[in-house]
């Protein structure tokens, strides 16, 4: 149970990690987004990050529904 309890942890820090690269990406295309011929990349990048964010989500959600799936079709001993 330990092993399963640390790659999900290890899942979520990488879930976060990966989130804070992306919205950090969205903030820089924002700020750089001061003159008129970059700011149709602001939004295009704000579009791609929320929707990399919403994947990581759905992804850790899968992963931890498999794990909880892995636990209990084990035998108990």
């Amino acid at each position: 149970m330990s092993v399963n309890k640390t790659k999900l942890e290890w899942f979520s820090v990488s879930a976060v990690t990966v989130s804070m690269i992306i919205v950090g990406l969205v903030m820089i295309s924002l700020v750089r987004a001061d003159t008129l011929d970059r700011l149709p990349w602001a939004p295009l990048g704000l579009a791609i990050a929320v929707l990399g964010v919403l994947g990581v989500f759905v992804e850790g959600i899968a992963r931890a529904k498999w794990w909880s799936d892995q636990t209990q079709a084990r035998p108990r001993h």
